[in-house]
């Protein structure tokens, strides 16, 4: 999937209404539907929370 003309800051909030949000978001954080909803669960919805959120899972896991 091409993200050229994606600009994060037009889009302060991930959504996964439908299933083309959820396919998105999901390749562009590179994770599952599953982990993306668990990520905003725990953060909230914005894309920076998010980005924050799996990060610091990433580098939790790394340490383990």
């Amino acid at each position: 999937m091409s993200y050229a003309n994606f600009h994060p800051t037009a889009h302060s909030k991930v959504s996964l209404a439908s299933a083309a949000d959820q396919a998105f978001w999901s390749d562009y954080f590179g994770v599952s539907v599953a982990e993306l909803r668990t990520a905003i669960s725990a953060a909230g919805s914005y894309l920076v929370s998010i980005e924050d959120y799996l990060g610091n899972a990433q580098q939790e896991q790394s340490a383990a």
